[in-house]
């Protein structure tokens, strides 16, 4: 009998596990800039409301790469991304940008552009939602 519960249990325990894994949410943007140059934009959201931004430029084929970081916690307040970052734990040497207060709408089509942000290339930035 424990053998039998056993087994028809187990089904459904690892259903109810598999719909709890987290989530994340993948926004991106690629632009090729002239002489074979390359400037990557990627924001993860994370469903415990953490995110991490990589910023990835390279100006010239020949030119070293460079990357750029910024991590803190998001809030989804109907169609706007609300992010902040906590000097003492979101900074250090490599996470660099400064994404508090920072905000950006939801588009239907599934894409978002920050309305605001204390970094000045950040303003404006529209990113497209990874599939």
């Amino acid at each position: 009998m424990k053998f039998f519960l056993t087994l028809l249990l187990f089904p459904l325990c690892a259903v109810a596990s598999a719909q709890n894994k987290a989530t994340t949410l993948v926004y991106e943007k690629t632009y090729q800039i002239n002489d074979g140059g390359l400037h990557k934009r990627q924001l993860s959201l994370h469903s415990d409301g953490t995110f991490v931004f990589h910023s990835y430029r390279k100006i010239k084929t020949d030119s070293p790469d460079e990357n750029s970081y910024g991590k803190g916690t998001w809030a989804s307040k109907k169609d706007l991304y609300i992010f902040s970052a906590d000097r003492n734990s979101d900074f250090d040497e490599k996470y660099t940008l400064d994404f508090d207060k920072s905000r950006a709408r939801i588009f239907k089509d599934g894409s978002i552009k920050f309305l605001n942000s204390a970094i000045f290339w950040v303003k404006g930035m529209p990113l497209d939602r990874k599939k």
